[in-house]
């Protein structure tokens, strides 16, 4: 009845840091505590409304839980970038037939190598993409609105999840 004394719990009681995911069926779920407890052990969750093809969102959720491609994942850049206000914060791990979209603002100009690292099967791999860094480009204007997005989303969830404050708040107005 005390969620903050659930998530304290599942935290200490999950010793060998399994993913938690997490699954709720009805209206009056609470999907913050929820959330929160599936946020801090690297999963995810899903929600059903009653009577709205149950049987196929389980069976879909199933599906992608059960087959990760890659875990534990880290993007770095080489030297001359620098990444910032990164979105997600924290990479979630990617299942077949998922995507892996990071956005984010970045210092400087150049070419670089990208390096995606993670593990497959509980084995270190890395993936090397090289490409350039512009100083300014309208080529994909596009993508600051959808950064502008992320980072909107991750703020309200962070409110969602932790309360409402005035430095939030105007943080989204901005």
């Amino acid at each position: 009845t005390r969620p903050p004394r659930i998530v304290k719990n599942s935290q200490s009681f999950n010793r060998h840091k399994s993913r938690l995911f997490t699954f709720g069926i009805g209206k009056n779920i609470n999907t913050k505590l929820l959330d929160k407890m599936a946020q801090i052990a690297g999963g995810t969750g899903e929600y059903v409304k009653p009577n709205k093809e149950i049987k196929r969102r389980i069976s879909t959720f199933y599906d992608k839980v059960r087959y990760p491609v890659l875990s534990n994942i880290k993007l770095s850049v080489g030297r001359g970038i620098r990444l910032t206000e990164m979105y997600p914060k924290r990479i979630p791990d990617l299942f077949r037939g998922g995507q892996l979209a990071v956005f984010g603002r970045y210092k400087g100009k150049g070419s670089v190598a990208i390096t995606l690292q993670g593990a497959v099967n509980g084995k270190k791999k890395q993936f090397v993409f090289e490409t350039k860094f512009p100083a300014k480009s309208k080529k994909h204007s596009f993508l600051s609105r959808l950064w502008a997005h992320r980072k909107i989303a991750y703020l309200l969830d962070h409110i969602r999840l932790k309360g409402s404050n005035p430095e939030l708040r105007s943080e989204i107005i901005r």
